[in-house]
Order: structure tokens, then C-alpha cells, then sequence
């Protein structure tokens, strides 16, 4: 089917879904899942189930949709795999497809922090303190991406740094203490 039919059967299921008809979900689901999988039966389907609250299987199926997209697809499908697999706590699968593919992380607030924080979740530290910077010298003013930065630049060994956004932080936000203390620590070990 068209694009427009396999939407049209995936607000179906989320209907089904809530009025309890699982068997008329899983029919129009093994419909999507069937010979004839396209790019768009896969998204379809993924859809579905995420509706049901299985990640495991979307996440699967937008893979399969990856992998056989044109080029020009490809960073979308797998944008929303990281989403997917960061909204679910799913931190490694987040870190593995945000690296993959190609994005403009200042774009959006919320990408700029699923991304950050899928990488200081797995490790990745470097990733996320050069991102953090990208995105506060971008002009997004987020106190939460600030206070991983800061805390990066100073695991990292980098002291003036953490030194500068601590006292970024302390002008931003003057009623939250724990500015003042982290600016205070930071002054001690200089």
C-alpha cells in the first residue's frame, strides 16, 4: 500500500489498541510484517509496535527499514532509533545510532540532550563534552547540558573551562546553591 494507506492502518491499530482488539492489531501488524516489507510497511509497523509498548520489536523493524532505505532516508529512520532506545533508558543502542548517523545536534534542545546524554551514559566523554560545547557556543543556554559540561571539562583536566561555566551557571541561575559550591570547589583545587 501507499504511505497514506499504512498510516491509515496504523491510526487503525492505535484505535484497536485502545478499545483492547489485540487480535486486530496483530492482523493489520502481520499484514505490514508480510512478503511485500517496504520501507514504509516498516515504519508503519514500528509504529504499531510502539503503540504496544514494545520497543524491542519497533526497534527491530525501523533496523530492517534502515536497512533497506534510499541513502536520503536513512538519518531519519535512524534518528528515531536513538530516540526510541533513549526514551527507554537504552542508553548504549542510543549512543551506537546517534554516532551513526548524521545530525545537526544544535538543532533541537531536546536532541542536543538525548545525544549528550546517551554518550555520558555509555562513556563516551569526549563525545559529550564536545558536543555540550558545540551546543552552549551555538547560544543554547541549558543549565542541565551546562552542569555535564562543566563536570566533563573538569574530568577531563580541563579546570578553567569548568571554571568558566560554573561562573556562566552562577550568573544564569543565583538561587541555586550547588553553582556556588561546584564554583567554590573548582576555585580550591586551581
Amino acid at each position: 500500500g501507499n504511505a497514506k494507506d499504512l498510516r491509515v492502518q496504523a491510526m487503525q491499530s492505535w484505535i484497536y489498541h485502545k478499545k483492547g482488539k489485540s487480535d486486530c492489531v496483530n492482523e493489520i501488524l502481520e499484514s505490514l510484517k508480510g512478503e511485500d516489507r517496504t520501507v514504509s510497511s516498516l515504519l508503519a509497523a514500528s509504529e504499531i509496535e510502539e503503540i504496544r509498548a514494545n520497543t524491542e520489536g519497533a526497534v527491530c523493524l525501523l533496523e530492517e527499514a534502515y536497512n533497506i532505505a534510499p541513502e536520503d532516508e536513512k538519518d531519519a529512520i535512524g534518528l528515531r532509533i536513538a530516540f526510541l532506545c533513549y526514551e527507554n533508558r537504552e542508553f548504549e543502542c542510543s549512543a551506537k545510532w546517534f554516532k551513526r548517523i548524521n545530525i545537526d545536534i544544535v538543532r533541537d534542545r531536546y536532541l542536543a540532550r538525548a545525544y549528550i546524554q546517551s554518550m555520558y551514559s555509555v562513556r563516551d566523554y569526549e563525545s559529550a563534552c564536545k558536543t555540550a560545547q558545540v551546543v552552549r557556543k551555538s547560544g543554547i543556554i541549558d543549565p542541565a547540558l551546562m552542569e555535564i559540561e562543566s563536570w566533563l571539562a573538569e574530568y577531563l583536566g580541563d579546570l578553567e573551562t569548568a571554571l568558566d561555566i560554573e561562573r556562566e551557571l552562577v550568573n544564569i541561575q543565583p538561587q541555586n546553591i550547588s553553582h556556588f559550591v561546584q564554583l567554590a570547589r573548582l576555585l580550591f583545587r586551581k
